[in-house]
This record gives structure tokens, C-alpha cells and sequence, in this order.
């Protein structure tokens, strides 16, 4: 191939890489919208995901996915509104009712407009008048877990009227509530016209942040919490449409960029190269027990014992809690519980006994290799059984 014609092809190719990267970058234009987690600025709600996993809870995004898809897997489900979007279809407000109904989660729906959820719930939004905005000192109905007594700076312009005598008030009052609980089912639906509690800059204050854990106190420790994002722009298109790839960032889209040219640049310029011959060794498959006694060898040869424990103690637990879904961070006692629940053939007391021998201060080299020997065994029995 001529100097020429290969100038041409990866000037060719790099516009088309421009062009192809251009259309998959993330350019931000939703990472603006008002209570997206993807918003990092004093509205935003980038805050509130991460304070709930520092808390033991876990979180995700509910996005490119129709609300039949809910099950009980998500525990709580936190919408806040958006400055763009036009409402609530039917079919949603009916998936999303049901879910709350039947697996007795926790919806959580936060809009100072009317929206179709607030219409099923016999909920009407009013603005205040004259833009003297509603002010709350203290809670409504008792706040007591965890307990909340007063509010630093509650306001909001907007309030609900009832029309049906089917919810409590937590706070504001009997003619001007802001904050309402509604049993739906056997779930629980929070209604509020004050979107300013769930932003990074509401989370400052200490009681608001005790107001929204008063929310999700149903929620088991580990559970799952999602937050909307379908209604921040990141929704399916219209029916039977594929789901979109999820844009690149920045610097994930500049990597992909610099690898695709210099690939081509070698492809072009540089020596064609056959395929690696794998090595008899390489092609040698190793076994959980192999790396359980070289991860062993190497603790033991660095003397690090106290690491060496801690390190098995991680291993086991996640290694028995992946195909179950559970929280390997839960404490022993909890964390076999939940293993029991989910494995009727498991030994509860021989992995009672793996986790508290691990547990135990200053181990000697010979204990952890002891116990080594004994989680390899452990497994390898766990596996063999089925894992059920």
C-alpha cells in the first residue's frame, strides 16, 4: 500500500472515530437537571447516593427502564423532580402503584407541580400565594427514628390539598401539608411538595437529613435504594425501540480515541505479528486451592499475619455471599443469618467457627495456615453440595 493511500485511510478513519465518539460522549446535558444524582451543583443530588452507601445501604440508578421492570429486589424508590419533564404516564403511575402494593416497598415522590401519582392519591398541588412560602418549625407527627424535634430552615412554596382523608400528616398542617404518609397496600408512599430537602445543598442541615432516614427506616440495613432517573431524561425511547448504549465520559471516550489511532497507526506502518503461542504452563488452569496456599505462602512470607486473617476473613465472606446477592459487609452474626436463609445445606456452625477464629487478635502463622486449609475445605464442601 502506497505512502499515500494510507494517509488517506487514517485521515478517513480518524474522522469517523471523531464523528462515532462525538455522538457517544456524555455531554453533560442531564448531568444539569435539578434532583438528578447526576448533578454535582447545590441542586443537584449527587450527595444523596453516596451518603446512603456510607450509611450501609446500597443504591443505584433507575435508568433506560420501564417501571414494570420494579421488583422486590428495591427496597425504597426516591423521584425528585424535574424541571423538564411533563408528567407521569398512566401506565407508569399503575406499575409503580402496584410494585409499592405488592412487595411492600417504599416510594418516595417529591414534586411542587401535579403530576399523575399525586392525581391517583387524591393529591392536589397549590401554590402559595403572593410568594410568601410555607415555613415549618417542628414536625407534624412524630419523628422518633431517627428522632427529629425541630427543623434548622423548612420552606417551600407549594403544598398539598386533600381530597380524601387517606394519609398522615408528618409535617406542615391539617390545612397547608407539605409532607404526607399514605399506606398503599402493604407498602408506604411519601408524598412532598419540598424537593430542597433531598439536594447537596438540603443535606447541610442535620434535621433534614434525620427527616429523610425517618423515610427509609423500613428499609433493612443493606438494602436497596433507586433513585429516578428515567424522569431526568435518561428514559427508554418509545416502545420496542432498543435500549441506548450508555454514553462514554471525557476520558473514557479520549482512551477509546488514542487506542483506536495508535492501533491504526500501527496497523498501517507497523510489522504484521503472528498470534502468541501459549505456554503448556500457561494453559494450566489453577485451582481455588492454589491460590488460597500462594496467597498464603506470600502473608506468611512477609509476616503479616494480622493482614494474612483479615484478608481469608474478606475472601470467605464474599466468596459465599456472591451467588446469594448478600452485603458481605454485614457483621458475622447477621451475615450467617442471611446465608441461612438463602442455604438450607450450608453449616452455619462450621462457618460460625471459620468467623470467629478469624476474628481472633494476634494470630500465630500456624493457626492462619490451620484455617486456610480449613476454608479451602469449607468451600470445596459448600460447592460440591450445590450451594443451596
Amino acid at each position: 500500500m502506497s505512502s499515500k493511500i494510507k494517509t488517506t485511510v487514517i485521515v478517513v478513519g480518524i474522522i469517523a472515530l471523531v464523528l462515532f465518539l462525538f455522538n457517544s460522549l456524555d455531554l453533560q446535558i442531564n448531568n444539569s437537571e435539578a434532583g438528578s444524582i447526576y448533578n454535582e451543583s447545590a441542586l443537584g443530588a449527587a450527595a444523596l447516593p453516596l451518603w446512603f452507601d456510607k450509611i450501609g445501604y446500597q443504591t443505584e440508578s433507575y435508568e433506560y427502564r420501564r417501571f414494570d421492570d420494579l421488583d422486590q429486589e428495591i427496597n425504597v424508590m426516591i423521584s425528585l423532580p424535574s424541571e423538564r419533564f411533563d408528567g407521569w404516564q398512566v401506565a407508569e403511575v399503575d406499575a409503580v402503584l402496584r410494585w409499592v402494593e405488592e412487595t411492600g416497598a417504599t416510594l418516595i415522590i417529591v414534586d411542587d407541580q401535579q403530576n399523575g401519582i399525586f392525581t391517583r392519591l387524591d393529591l392536589t398541588v397549590k401554590a402559595v400565594e403572593g410568594f410568601d412560602p410555607v415555613s415549618t418549625q417542628k414536625p407534624s407527627h412524630g419523628l422518633i427514628n431517627p428522632e427529629v424535634t425541630s427543623f434548622d430552615q423548612y420552606q417551600t412554596l407549594a403544598y398539598f390539598e386533600r381530597k380524601s382523608p387517606n394519609s398522615q400528616v408528618i409535617v406542615g398542617t391539617e390545612q397547608q401539608p407539605t409532607l404526607l404518609g399514605i399506606s398503599r397496600g402493604s407498602g408506604m408512599i411519601y408524598a412532598s411538595t419540598n424537593g430542597m430537602l433531598f439536594t447537596n445543598i438540603g443535606l447541610f442541615s442535620e434535621s433534614n437529613a434525620r427527616l429523610i432516614l425517618n423515610l427509609v427506616n423500613r428499609t433493612p440495613a443493606g438494602g436497596t435504594i433507586a433513585f429516578d432517573e428515567v424522569h431526568h431524561g435518561r428514559a427508554l425511547p418509545p416502545k420496542a425501540a432498543p435500549v441506548p448504549a450508555k454514553p462514554y465520559s471525557p476520558l473514557v471516550a479520549a482512551m477509546l480515541y488514542s487506542a483506536i489511532v495508535v492501533g491504526l497507526w500501527a496497523l498501517f506502518s507497523g510489522r504484521r505479528f503472528g498470534q502468541v503461542v501459549p505456554s503448556k504452563i500457561d494453559l494450566m488452569q489453577r485451582n481455588s486451592s492454589e491460590y488460597v496456599q500462594s496467597m498464603a505462602n506470600l502473608f506468611q512470607r512477609g509476616r503479616q499475619a494480622e493482614h494474612m486473617q483479615t484478608h481469608y476473613k474478606t475472601y470467605l465472606k464474599r466468596r459465599i455471599a456472591k451467588p446469594y446477592g448478600i452485603n458481605p459487609k454485614l457483621d458475622d452474626q447477621q451475615f450467617i443469618y442471611e446465608v441461612q436463609r438463602y442455604s438450607e445445606t450450608i453449616d452455619r456452625n462450621h462457618l460460625a467457627h471459620l468467623l470467629n477464629q478469624l476474628s481472633q487478635p494476634n494470630p500465630s502463622e500456624a493457626t492462619i495456615l490451620a484455617l486456610v486449609s480449613d476454608i479451602d475445605r469449607f468451600i470445596q464442601i459448600w460447592e460440591q453440595q450445590g450451594r443451596v
